[in-house]
């Protein structure tokens, strides 16, 4: 199998010739390299370890636009980064930070303080349509053709409503105070939100012509609970499992928390991977848990970030007790979860790499 036909095989939960195997390896990897790969590429480093590699990160296709008085701004000064969310009475802000340890952002401020704000970001997302952008699919299909067979391509989408509410928009503590003492205007805030991810899922499953479609949901019983997901988030991804499968398209929730708690409702969500599925401790799922409760979708992960930074030894061990109770594995791959710690080397990569390609699988 290619690489392209040995990931599309496992997420759809066909026999494989053997397992997949993808470090995930962020901005922060290349930067700390010393030695022999002081100066390599990604690319080296992917030919060297010899992994099965997301091939394409494609745009989605799909333009936004407001209602008049209504808009959005980003501007970057240094290592700080606004959001300005714009609406006839108000502008609201969000405010955040560069870190370098990390090559990400992370959110100082947040646009939504009190019940007004709730108001004022409903309206502002009511206020938002989308069409198809048919530059941005030739810029797909141009990246997916060059990728050729090295691996699937990806098209993502932005986070479902209640996690974006509270990751990005009120901050996880203030997000669940308001929900308490405001639930009508909060969930008025939801229902805007799941409106305007609805109308782009539908486009980019009817359009973009990526392997995977791919939504960030970060989710994890650390920032809500059970309930909540039953509540607010399971509905909204249902709809756009739908959405996916009446296009026959394959939907993946990248899902990089405590999910043991919400199996039962992931289990019949229609989505076709769970990526991320971080182990014990990190995580607190297994993939035989996962198995156990979702025996038709594709378990993307196995591992946790930190299990990289041990031997390769170590982590062989630890991928073999993970992998020898399960009762077959299709729709299985196997990947650090989180992003690759960057002190993991490229050898230790290697090393794993070669005894996951050994490993016997059972169709």
């Amino acid at each position: 199998m290619t690489s392209r036909q040995r990931w599309l095989a496992a997420l759809d939960s066909q026999p494989i010739d053997r397992l997949p195997f993808w470090p995930k390896i962020g901005g922060n990897y290349l930067p700390n390299r010393t030695g022999r790969f002081a100066a390599a590429t990604l690319q080296e480093i992917a030919e060297f370890v010899d992994f099965d590699p997301i091939a394409a990160w494609v745009p989605m296709g799909i333009k936004a636009t407001f209602a008049p008085g209504f808009g959005a701004e980003t501007v970057k000064d240094g290592k700080s980064q606004r959001t300005r969310y714009t609406t006839p009475s108000t502008t609201l802000e969000q405010i955040s930070h560069y870190d370098e340890a990390s090559t990400s952002e992370h959110p100082l401020t947040f646009p939504i303080q009190g019940r007004d704000d709730l108001l004022r970001m409903a309206d502002w997302y009511a206020a938002r349509r989308f069409t198809v952008d048919q530059e941005q699919l030739a810029t797909a299909r141009q990246q997916i053709a060059a990728a050729g067979e090295t691996g699937p391509s990806v098209a993502g989408m932005p986070t479902s409503a209640l996690m974006a509410y509270i990751e990005f928009l009120a901050g996880v503590a203030n997000a669940h105070f308001l929900l308490e003492d405001h639930p009508d205007e909060v969930a008025h805030l939801l229902a805007e939100m799941h409106r305007c991810l609805r109308d782009e899922m539908t486009i980019l499953a009817e359009n973009n012509p990526a392997d995977i479609l791919w939504l960030s949901e970060n989710t994890s019983t650390t920032l809500l609970s059970p309930q909540q997901y039953r509540t607010y988030n399971k509905p909204h991804l249902m709809e756009y499992a739908k959405i996916c499968n009446a296009h026959d398209r394959r939907l993946l929730l990248h899902m990089c928390g405590k999910l043991k708690a919400l199996l039962p409702d992931l289990a019949d969500l229609g989505a076709r991977a769970f990526e991320a599925f971080t182990a014990p401790p990190l995580g607190n799922t297994t993939l035989l848990e996962g198995r156990s409760a979702a025996p038709d979708v594709c378990l993307i992960g196995g591992t946790h970030a930190c299990l990289w930074q041990e031997s390769p030894q170590t982590i062989i061990d630890h991928i073999q007790a993970s992998l020898d109770p399960l009762p077959h594995h299709r729709g299985i791959v196997i990947t650090s979860a989180g992003v690759l710690p960057p002190d993991c080397e490229p050898e230790t990569l290697k090393e794993v790499c070669d005894w996951i390609k050994q490993y016997p699988v059972r169709n």
